[in-house]
């Protein structure tokens, strides 16, 4: 299949140039970079090596695993249920427990593991 690739007459079909901002002073002002931390990637349930946003330090994370509430839903369908004996097993269990990463350096909130 061929394609046609000559100027068409039709200026809304053509992209359009990226503009560069013009300055009379013949400085750029200062420029501002802004970083979400959970926008970097994905974390997992492990440490991972990455960079802080707060302190800019490369570091491995530290990891904390907390209950949420399908700990605590998942626990009470037990109790439900007559398995008394099992009430605690969701507590132990790491797949029930949410991971949220925290920076080993200024101990900063990083994000949370995403499952």
């Amino acid at each position: 299949m061929d394609v046609d690739l000559k100027p068409t007459a039709c200026p809304y079909l053509v992209p359009p140039k990226p503009v560069l901002p013009v300055h009379s002073g013949g400085t750029l002002p200062n420029s501002v970079l802004v970083i979400n931390a959970e926008a970097q990637r994905g974390l997992g349930p492990v440490a991972q090596i990455l960079c802080c946003p707060h302190c800019r330090c490369s570091m491995e994370s530290r990891l904390e695993a907390r209950v949420t509430k399908h700990t605590h839903a998942f626990a009470f369908a037990l109790c439900l249920t007559g398995l008394l004996c099992l009430v605690p097993l969701p507590y132990c269990l790491k797949s029930c427990q949410s991971v949220d990463h925290y920076c080993s350096r200024c101990n900063r909130f990083l994000g949370k593991a995403s499952s």
